[in-house]
Parts: structure tokens; sequence; C-alpha cells
């Protein structure tokens, strides 16, 4: 954990996604949400997180919140839409997944 610097758990599927996402930028340390519903962290995620922060990286932790209003037609859009700190997937194939499941226009 001391080398932590980035750490996403997502998820997605038709109509939904989300992402927790642990981050250490230059000045502070973040957690964030990001879904396509809202989401409160409990005050005892919160002071975890803190203290990882503060006992790993001697910073403060920000906290952010996205709401995605896109549509999400398939995991594709979901990983294109929460903006994850780290690839997943490579960028043809995430083109190509998100292609097969565009709404197809006869």
């Amino acid at each position: 954990m001391p080398k932590l610097r980035a750490l996403a758990l997502w998820n997605g599927t038709r109509g939904m996604a989300a992402a927790f996402i642990y981050r250490v930028h230059r000045d502070c340390a973040s957690i964030a949400w990001r879904g396509t519903w809202d989401h409160e962290f409990s005050p005892q995620v919160i002071d975890a997180w803190k203290s990882v922060a503060s006992t790993l990286h001697s910073m403060e932790l920000r906290i952010e919140k996205q709401l995605i209003q896109d549509e999400i037609g398939s995991h594709g859009d979901a990983i294109h839409y929460l903006d994850l700190p780290c690839r997943v997937v490579e960028a043809a194939s995430l083109w190509q997944i998100r292609g097969e499941n565009a709404p197809h226009t006869k």
C-alpha cells in the first residue's frame, strides 16, 4: 500500500455504471464516486481513506462526486464515461465494443 497511487473499483452494464476511485495527485489525495446514481460515502469510509492519505502520503483527502447522465449501452460505454485512471482495455478494443453495442438504424 505505501506505493498505491491509483485504485479503481468499477462496474458497468447496459443502463448503469459506477466507480470508486482513489488517486494520489501532486498536492492531495482524493476519493471519487462516478456513477449513474448518487452515492454518499459513509463517515467510516471517509475516515479510513483520510488515514491512508495522511499516513502513507502525508496528504489531505479531497472527496469528489460525478453523476453520469449519459446513456450507458454496454460495459464499453461504462469504461468510456467513467474516465478511469488506468487503462482497462486497449483503445481499439474499446472502440469495437462500443460500436458493436451502438443502436443500429435502418
